[in-house]
């Protein structure tokens, strides 16, 4: 059963292409989806963990109280915003994402801590990496960088959840568990 979108709570939000076809083909096809999360997650949400591999992608996040229209609609405008520039870009035409996107209510903070690991590991699941710290496109890479980054993850607010920096990293250390 599909869960709808309550403000204030935590969900991890997954999708892929149609018939696992590839959502991203090269690095700019990356760095567009990213902008467009700031563009239409950023004010409706806070992004604790996200991993975009070639055919599918991740999210965890947390939405916030004020929301001036259902949520489902903001990712309806992210994922057809990318798909008219990647039909574009790719001479293709027609749906990209598979319908609906799913979603999982995190309701607890072992399920929130696991789900976080499970996205941030998805590369190193999926054979891409070897080191979670080596793959660019997730919010572990973020984490892990001096630099600031475009997508608006907190640093401190997910370091918290694990109890600190040095926690997360040692927490992120081995397999995470199924969720």
């Amino acid at each position: 059963m599909l869960v709808g979108l309550e403000p204030e709570k935590y969900y991890h939000i997954y999708n892929r292409g149609i018939n696992s076809c590839k959502l991203f083909n090269n690095d700019h096809d990356y760095e567009y989806f990213e902008k467009l999360i700031v563009r239409y997650l950023s004010s409706i949400s806070d992004i604790y963990a996200y991993a975009l591999m070639s055919n599918h992608f991740h999210f965890v996040i947390k939405l916030h109280f004020e929301i001036d229209k259902p949520p489902h609609q903001y990712f309806s405008n992210l994922f057809n915003a990318y798909t008219k520039t990647f039909n574009i870009w790719n001479s293709r035409h027609g749906s990209l994402f598979e319908r609906p996107f799913k979603r999982k209510l995190l309701n607890d903070e072992f399920y929130l801590k696991n789900a976080i690991h499970y996205v941030n590991y998805n590369p190193v699941k999926h054979g891409i990496v070897k080191e979670i710290s080596k793959y660019k496109y997730s919010s572990f890479s973020k984490l892990n960088s001096t630099e600031n980054s475009d997508i608006l993850v907190d640093r401190n607010e997910i370091f918290e959840i694990f109890g600190g920096k040095d926690e997360f990293f040692e927490y992120h250390n081995s397999s995470p568990k199924p969720i």
